[in-house]
């Protein structure tokens, strides 16, 4: 996969084009990446978009302001914000809490020399990159090195993030779906644009379909490709171990489309305290389905058949 880096000026160049990027009133500026405006990179990118599920319904039951003299309007208005942008809020406390866990000193390397406690922790440091959009979260990374950016790494946090989120989110009743892939991307200013983007909310709207985590066919190339690569460095070698690790995390679903399989054993010796997530999750699968049951509506029997898609993948995984 040919990963590269183009710097200012904007690939679009100048004149009609350039405006159409950038806006009637800007200027072209020879910025190089990283030195404020103007600050361009293309590359390869890693990008997961999570959806949080049933907003849009609990959104929309908010669409009125109530009366500020009626206490019992007030209290059901409260009531119904709790569920629909508390719950944002909540699952992104969540994220917050776990992407800090993730760059905190576990002391793992502190028997080792200083020059190998260097290089274990330069292979630990990532850049990933985190945006928000209503009930919507975006990670990405880029997979060119760079100084405190170590790729393959920040593909196992994205990974282990979106599987955590999963498992927790399912556990607390407020079910998510997501899409991953890598694609190309173009930062410009700290915003990112490009197929990376796409391809993942693509994968997360069309072809997740039940709370999964779908995972695209670039991805598992990209993982593969690295798990056999033949570098004699020790950079390479350490990229191909982590590969070798994270290829196991995902998995063909019954439909063979690829998903991170959060609730296998890789998930589950990798991150433990998934374990005391998914009992719960299994639960309240079981229990949404049965609820659906009944409906005859054509919207209670696609949830139906998508909750049985969850529960089928949640019993295959023998979580007692």
């Amino acid at each position: 996969m040919d990963k590269r880096s183009l710097s200012a000026p904007c690939p679009c160049g100048s004149g009609q084009l350039f405006a159409a990027c950038h806006g009637a009133d800007a200027t072209p500026d020879a910025t190089a990446p990283g030195e404020g405006k103007g600050s361009v990179t293309h590359g390869y990118w890693l990008v997961a978009f999570v959806d949080l599920l049933g907003q849009k319904e609990a959104f929309l039951k908010t669409d009125y302001l109530p009366n500020a003299e009626d206490p019992a309007k007030v209290e059901a208005f409260m009531a119904e914000v709790k569920a629909s942008t508390g719950v944002i809020l909540g699952m992104r406390k969540i994220l917050a809490s776990f992407r800090t866990g993730l760059t905190q000193d576990s002391g793992a390397f502190n028997d080792l020399s200083r020059e190998q406690r260097e290089m274990a922790e330069r292979f630990q440091k990532t850049r990933v990159r985190e945006f928000r959009m209503s009930d919507g979260i975006i990670l990405a990374c880029p997979l060119t090195p760079e100084n405190g950016h170590f790729p393959i790494r920040g593909v196992y946090d994205v990974l282990a993030t979106c599987a955590v989120l999963m498992s927790v989110q399912l556990a607390a009743e407020r079910p998510i779906r997501g899409g991953i892939d890598v694609g190309t991307g173009m930062e410009i200013d700290g915003e990112l644009f490009g197929p990376a983007l796409v391809k993942a909310y693509v994968l997360e709207s069309k072809r997740a379909k039940y709370p999964r985590l779908a995972v695209g066919q670039d991805l598992v190339n990209y993982l593969m490709t690295s798990a056999r690569s033949g570098m004699p460095e020790i950079e390479g070698q350490y990229q191909r171990k982590m590969a070798e690790g994270i290829v196991p995390l995902l998995k063909r679903d019954a439909d063979q489309q690829w998903i991170v399989d959060y609730a296998g054993p890789k998930a589950r010796e990798f991150l433990p305290r998934l374990t005391d997530m998914l009992g719960p999750a299994k639960a309240f699968a079981q229990r949404t389905r049965a609820e659906l049951m009944p409906r005859q509506d054509e919207e209670g029997q696609k949830l139906f058949g998508r909750y049985t898609q969850l529960v089928r993948y949640l019993e295959a995984s023998a979580i007692t």
